[in-house]
């Protein structure tokens, strides 16, 4: 994040003012000044108001009628076709003369030449898609179908053409109109057209500096001899791109733009590139390299500061770590309101979490925030002081931390466990109305999520346990709708979900993101059985779901945030062994989200992600014989595994917090904690844990038990599920059950290290 440090001014205003930290001896990293809580009550959060239906939520049809065969079976001739899979399979569900009466007809036409083009006859290709282009309508599909016929003509060497149907393109209102400029860039080029091709790839990286067309751009532009930077609006237009790419971390690119615009600048800029340069050398390891020129730059008037923590984090990589302490506090002294003066005491303080030194750690996390309150570690370092000062009953400390990043970071990740905190604390002094008032906000803000529910379980035994509902519904007039929404009701109706993606992203680009088309993107990634991509995307769209009322959000909206799958399979494991069976689902949910062949890329396989020498040890246990690394793919053997593991450890350690870390950092490390802090409460427990991604895992687990609970705890289950198709698809004799294209793997990541 060192690198970046430019952006960092631009961080959150906050009215809350903090003096600086005066330093009174050599190292002293923990010194730091006192700064009072916000004055004045916190207030609940104060969200957008959700529409008062279903139907003004999203763009999803209202009803459904069962779709014609030749429809059904175009279904999953496009299927099919996304998972590449043989096009002469496919051609005749797509092609069938049927579907030229129905609605999909143009979506049929283009499919059709799609499987056409990848049996390489191209003339048909070329004339279903011409058909398609031809077309007057606000869809994405005659913008397809023209590159498509651009992509014939490039294969057919016909340059020229392949031009004129770009420029053709440029013409329309895009989605992606740089992936049609740099394609028009290379057929120029092709056709001779040297100085054209060259104007078009410079269009590229002026205009779409960030994307990955402007990648392809470079090399283009490159190869043809176009950075010619002959003249001063050249060489700054070149300095400014490199500056972006760098400012987003494409190092590669950035160096490249550095050196080609180095020697053609003087004074100033040329010392900023210099200094560049070397802190992507840093980025690439070559840490005494970069080291030399940040020593040449440690006493620049405008580089200094950079100059210095570089030299920080170069002996830091090199094991020097008490020279690092010593020029660390250097800087903090010389420029102690520098962003960078920031970044330096987090590293002081992450090697001191490292080294399980965490009273230090948390008086310089301390030092920083009193120092930093709004900067870019400031979150983070709020959580470890007011935590620590909690573990060491000093509540009013916690109270002083955690209340005042509160106010300033109303929208922080964090807020849920620094106001549920703040309560706890405010409870051990005895403040009881405080802490009331202090739950109650959790809860009107987070009822429905793991903090939430604490708070209200922590009111549950005061007169005041009653909470305002934080989501609002409206009848309201609905924005308006993106021209292709018919369109893409009718292509959800027809079970047609790839097309209906398509023209939902194309919508977000051409006419602007909303609620309601993230909300019908959630719905058509869940049809297709990419259950993870639907839940973050539904969760972006209605955010608002886990405040105080947002159980009363539509069930069919909270289905796609909390999908439910192999219910039977995991209940029934669940009663065998006495578990909780929501505790069991919302497991199999964060694991690998009900897809049953997930393989991380730890090796970690099936719906309770298994590795399989962990299958193997308890597959043995259970008296499983024939167990193989296949056998995880087997949901019935992956659900009979995992109920027994979280059993075990559940059985061992007695609750499931303890089970549910053990599941994932491993069972010596719940007895190392227990050992070093033994009788916890369960809340306190948790948050003691020092792996970040257990502490969240398990939160996560135990807060979606509830969710569960509450969806489908009266018997109620989901209306259908879709899991991911195979590669074998049978045409229809009748409407089938909806199926759709492998979702991608999710990664199952290790514990992260103690930070």
């Amino acid at each position: 994040k060192w690198l970046l440090w430019p952006l960092l001014g631009s961080a959150l205003l906050i009215t809350v003012q903090a003096g600086n930290g005066t330093i009174s001896r050599q190292q002293d990293f923990a010194s730091t000044t006192s700064i009072n809580a916000p004055e004045g009550r916190l207030g609940p959060t104060v969200h957008p108001t959700v529409p008062a239906t279903l139907d003004a939520m999203w763009y999803a049809p209202s009803t459904t009628a069962p779709a014609p065969v030749a429809v059904t079976n175009l279904a999953r001739g496009v299927q099919l076709l996304d998972l590449n899979s043989n096009p002469a399979d496919a051609l005749p569900l797509v092609n069938a003369p049927a579907l030229a009466a129905t609605d999909v007809a143009d979506y049929a036409r283009y499919y059709a030449g799609i499987a056409l083009l990848r049996l390489n006859r191209l003339a048909e290709a070329d004339a279903a898609f011409a058909e398609v282009a031809a077309r007057r309508t606000d869809t994405q599909l005659p913008e397809a179908a023209l590159f498509r016929q651009a992509e014939i003509r490039e294969s057919r060497q016909d340059f020229a053409g392949a031009a004129t149907l770009y420029e053709r393109l440029l013409d329309r209102r895009l989605g992606s109109p740089q992936i049609a400029l740099v394609k028009l860039g290379a057929v120029l080029s092709a056709a001779g057209q040297r100085e054209r091709a060259i104007q078009v790839h410079r269009r590229v990286l002026r205009e779409f500096t960030l994307s990955a067309e402007a990648a392809e751009a470079e090399r283009l532009l490159d190869s043809l001899g176009g950075f010619s930077l002959d003249s001063a609006p050249a060489v700054q237009e070149e300095l400014a791109r490199a500056d972006a790419l760098y400012k987003v971390r494409k190092y590669d690119r950035a160096h490249d733009a550095f050196t080609r615009v180095r020697d053609r600048l003087e004074g100033g800029d040329r010392d900023r590139v210099t200094m560049r340069l070397a802190q992507i050398q840093a980025v690439n390891g070559q840490h005494r390299a970069a080291r030399d020129v940040f020593t040449r730059f440690v006493g620049h008037s405008a580089l200094s500061p950079e100059a210095l923590y570089g030299v920080v984090a170069a002996n830091r990589a090199l094991g020097d770590h008490g020279q690092a302490d010593a020029l660390t506090e250097h800087l903090a002294v010389r420029h102690p309101s520098h962003p960078l003066a920031e970044e330096a005491l987090n590293e002081v303080a992450r090697r001191h979490v490292l080294d399980d030194e965490d009273g230090k750690a948390a008086a310089v996390y301390t030092r920083m925030i009193d120092r930093f309150p709004a900067g870019a570690f400031a979150e983070r370092a709020t959580w470890k002081a007011g935590w620590w000062a909690y573990r060491q009953k000093n509540f009013r400390e916690t109270i002083r931390v955690f209340e005042r990043a509160t106010a300033s970071f109303p929208r922080s990740d964090y807020r849920p466990s620094w106001l549920y905190w703040t309560a706890r604390a405010y409870e051990q002094l005895g403040q009881k109305p405080v802490a009331v008032e202090r739950y109650r906000l959790t809860a009107t803000d987070y009822l429905n999520t793991y903090y939430g529910r604490l708070a209200w379980q922590r009111l549950g035994g005061h007169s005041e346990a009653s909470v305002t509902p934080g989501v609002r519904r409206e009848s309201m007039a609905p924005p308006t709708a993106p021209p292709n929404v018919p369109t893409i009701r009718r292509l959800i109706e027809r079970g047609l979900y790839r097309p209906a993606l398509n023209e939902l992203q194309y919508a977000q680009k051409v006419w602007g993101d909303s609620p309601a088309l993230q909300a019908t993107i959630a719905l058509v990634h869940n049809r297709m059985g990419n259950l993870r991509l639907g839940i973050n995307a539904m969760r972006r769209a209605y955010p608002q779901f886990m405040a105080a009322g947002g159980e009363e959000l539509p069930r069919e909206i909270l289905e796609v945030i909390f999908p439910l799958d192999y219910w039977p399979l995991l209940k029934g494991n669940a009663e065998a062994h006495g578990l909780d069976p929501f505790v069991l689902v919302a497991l199999a949910a964060q694991e690998s989200t009900f897809d049953a062949q997930i393989r991380s890329p730890a090796n970690a396989i099936g719906l309770m992600q298994f590795v399989p020498a962990t299958g193997r040890r308890y597959a043995k246990a259970i008296g499983m014989r024939n167990f193989s690394e296949r056998s995880l793919e087997n949901p019935e053997i992956s659900a009979r595994l995992g109920a027994t593991y979280i059993s075990d450890l559940h059985k061992r350690f007695g609750g499931y917090h303890f089970a549910l870390a053990g599941y994932n950092a491993g069972e010596h490390r719940v007895v190392r904690w227990n050992n070093e802090a033994p009788g916890l409460p369960q809340d306190e427990w948790i948050d003691n844990i020092p792996y970040f991604e257990t502490q969240n895992y398990v939160k996560r687990i135990l807060g979606t038990a509830e969710d569960y609970r509450r969806l489908y705890g009266a018997g109620q289950m989901p209306s259908s599920v879709t899991r991911p198709v195979k590669k074998t698809v049978a045409p229809a004799k009748e409407a089938p059950t909806k199926r759709a294209p492998v979702k991608k793997t999710r990664a199952k990541k290790s514990p992260a290290k103690k930070r």
